[in-house]
């Protein structure tokens, strides 16, 4: 009889031996397939394996040696022909010889059956039944507690939360359109993993937080815009979203997708109104304004209405941070360089000095106008970051994570300081 026990990286597979008669097999059979049933699935691969294998083994009554137990057979049929029972020897002879090929046991049994002695087995026998059951309850146990968690919700669906104006609990089985949704916000929270790094730590408590910070500019939109296409697709096919799941997958999906444009794009100095133009629309589209409206959602997203419509008055597009960065630096050694003439000049060369005025007052102008720019952009760029973080499920972006919070890029974006000299 075998029994297997596991411990995370290592499984033990032994077995226990003994000649049993078939109430004993039953007892050792129930006794070691528990044994496994409650210490041989602890190890990912080879638990379960070795220990659906022992199962096997055991509900067949053991790994039994032919050889070993046709010579037993030999034994107890001489011992029952001595003891007057002709029948029952016949029949452990035939036994025997369905193990292994023996001539006298060969001449022994026909001497028995040439002389009235009948081999029938028995039809049926309970002890083989009970020795069987141990096992084949175990699996049945097994089986249904697979069958329970596959039908479970998983990933964002086991973390969302329907607005209680819609449907209060979400169905334990779902359509099929929802499993596609869960898959498709699965590989979004997936790609998130992989690209939001850990920027610090913090307890609440006894539990150890991370902060992760969403960092757009890794991200490709086309293959977060292709996902939310995908979702999108589901509930255009007419699939039931009586809760408001696909629709929630599709808002968080489409909405990560153009944030992702318009973030990058502030950033980068593109035009922005276009995809400014899509995030109003998405609030508006048939299949998320009811859930929208009746989220949690509501209001952060119409704050970021007034958000983006406060940069779109006042940002043009052309120029990169970076570029405006440069170009600032440029400026201020300029100002620099027309510093040190200024300076030169003040006692020495009036003339020359107030020559050098208006051009340094250019200079200057040119120089707060970029950095006005450049605070702008960045400033507008970590302040959407932040209102778009606000309107997406955390359950969607970072499921992938435990004990996680999101973090802004720069936590204060206000808080720039540009050093211009004054003359």
């Amino acid at each position: 009889m075998y029994y297997v026990t596991s411990f995370l990286v290592v499984t033990y597979k032994r077995a226990a031996s003994g000649i049993w008669c078939q109430r004993c097999t039953a007892r050792e059979a129930a006794k070691w397939t528990l044994l496994s049933a409650l210490l041989g699935w602890w190890s990912p691969l080879w638990g379960p394996i070795y220990t659906l294998q022992a199962l096997f083994i055991n509900a067949r009554g053991g790994l039994q040696p032919a050889s070993n137990n046709a010579a037993l057979l030999r034994t107890v049929a001489y011992q029952l022909y001595t003891r007057g029972d002709r029948d029952e020897a016949a029949l452990a002879l035939k036994n025997s010889l369905r193990l292994e090929t023996n001539a006298a046991a060969a001449e022994f049994l026909k001497y028995l059956e040439d002389n009235g002695a009948v081999s029938r087995p028995k039809s049926f026998s309970f002890w083989r039944v009970a020795t069987a059951a141990p096992s084949g309850l175990v699996i049945a146990i097994a089986a249904i507690i697979a069958f329970v968690a596959s039908i479970q919700p998983s990933g964002y669906r086991a973390k969302y939360a329907p607005p209680q104006k819609l449907a209060t609990v979400p169905e334990t089985l779902h359509s099929p359109a929802e499993e596609k949704a869960n898959r498709l916000i699965g590989q979004l929270a997936q790609l998130v993993a992989d690209d939001a790094p850990v920027v610090g730590t913090h307890f609440e408590g006894t539990t150890l937080v991370q902060e992760h910070v969403l960092d757009r500019s890794k991200f490709d939109p086309h293959q977060l815009m292709s996902l939310a296409d995908q979702v999108y697709a589901l509930l255009t096919s007419g699939a039931p979203d009586s809760d408001g799941f696909i629709a929630s997958a599709y808002f968080n999906a489409r909405l990560f997708a153009l944030s992702v444009y318009i973030v990058n794009g502030v950033t980068s100095g593109r035009d922005i109104k276009k995809y400014v133009g899509q995030v109003k629309e998405l609030g508006q589209d048939r299949f998320v304004s009811s859930w929208l409206v009746a989220s949690q959602f509501s209001a952060p997203y119409s704050a970021l209405l007034v958000k983006l419509d406060a940069v779109i008055l006042k940002y043009r597009p052309g120029s990169s941070v970076a570029d405006l960065q440069r170009n600032y630096e440029t400026a201020m050694q300029t100002l620099k360089e027309l510093g040190q003439k200024a300076d030169k000049y003040r006692i020495r060369n009036p003339d020359a000095y107030n020559s050098l005025v208006p051009i340094w007052n250019a200079a200057l102008r040119r120089a707060r106008r970029l950095a006005g720019r450049l605070n702008f952009q960045e400033t507008a760029a970590d302040q959407l970051d932040f209102a778009f973080n606000r309107c997406m499920d955390p359950a969607i972006l970072m499921s992938h994570f435990d004990h996680v919070n999101l973090t802004q890029r720069n936590p204060d974006p206000s808080s720039r300081d540009f050093d211009i000299p004054v003359h």
